[in-house]
């Protein structure tokens, strides 16, 4: 994840490319079932649209059922420190971001089970981005960094 300025959104990928968990065979959806703990989204990508940001991240073959997009003040990245959360983007792999927050801004796209548990926020040159605490948004209460495509 690399902080960007609301008004200059990229093209280019955000953080490092990590593939989606799906332990068990997929459902015949296409997504992990909600059991299985929910794989990290890979290679974020935004670009600019009329009135917001277009976010797109790699689905894969086994992508989670869900994901939320948890968003922060440029000034709190340090920290990880939340300022608010978009719930229920689905598991398609994209989302136009139409109601943006003012400021400068830094956000990640994380997986969820589309219940209780959401996955990693990816890696840091310290490891988990966050640690291992749920982020509380969205009403997810548990937290799983294991996630992984076989």
């Amino acid at each position: 994840m690399r902080p960007r300025r609301k008004s200059q959104p990229t093209g280019s990928s955000v953080g490092s490319p990590r593939r989606f968990a799906c332990r068990a065979r997929a459902s015949p959806t296409g997504t992990c079932p909600a059991t299985n703990p929910p794989a990290p989204a890979t290679a974020l990508a935004a670009s600019a649209i009329t009135g917001g940001v277009h976010l797109s991240w790699g689905a894969g073959a086994c992508p989670a059922p869900n994901y939320h997009l948890l968003y922060g003040s440029l000034a709190g990245v340090s920290t990880y420190a939340l300022s608010g959360s978009v719930c229920g983007l689905g598991p398609t792999g994209t989302f136009d971001w139409s109601a943006l927050p003012a400021g400068d801004l830094w956000f990640v796209v994380v997986s969820d089970n589309a219940a209780t548990t959401e996955g990693s926020w990816g890696l840091s040159s310290t490891g988990e981005r966050n640690g291992t605490a749920a982020s509380a948004a969205c009403g997810f209460t548990q937290r799983n960094n294991a996630g992984s495509c076989p």
